[in-house]
């Protein structure tokens, strides 16, 4: 969620942290609580506040997918009741990829993108 605005070229050494997000959620331990990622990234994405809330949000929604991919279904789902009570359309793949293209960091796309890939 961090902006570098002033300095990106940080981006060269240490890269986004997609790939550390799976990472974390592949090798956490089986007797670890974790809580729900897809929900929080779900409850992160529609409630973000402050400034570069819409990036942030889209940045949340990529999250919230490759934790969606990383993790079953059954033990970590979405929250189908804020779907339903908000009419919640969660967005497309290639929409949260576009947005971020757009608005994020040069090349923060194709990290996403690179790391979904390996799933």
């Amino acid at each position: 969620m961090a902006e570098l605005d002033e300095d990106p070229s940080i981006l060269k050494s240490w890269p986004p942290p997609y790939a550390v997000l799976v990472w974390i959620l592949r090798n956490r331990p089986d007797d670890a609580f974790v809580g729900n990622p897809v929900r929080h990234f779900q409850h992160l994405a529609t409630r973000v506040s402050g400034e570069r809330k819409e990036l942030r949000a889209w940045r949340a929604w990529a999250c919230f997918y490759l934790a969606r991919w990383v993790l079953a279904d059954g033990d970590f789902p979405i929250d189908a009741e804020q779907v339903e009570k908000e009419s919640l359309k969660i967005p497309e793949w290639g929409e949260v990829l576009d947005r971020i293209e757009c608005g994020g960091w040069q090349g923060e796309a194709e990290v996403i993108r690179g790391v979904a890939g390996s799933l």
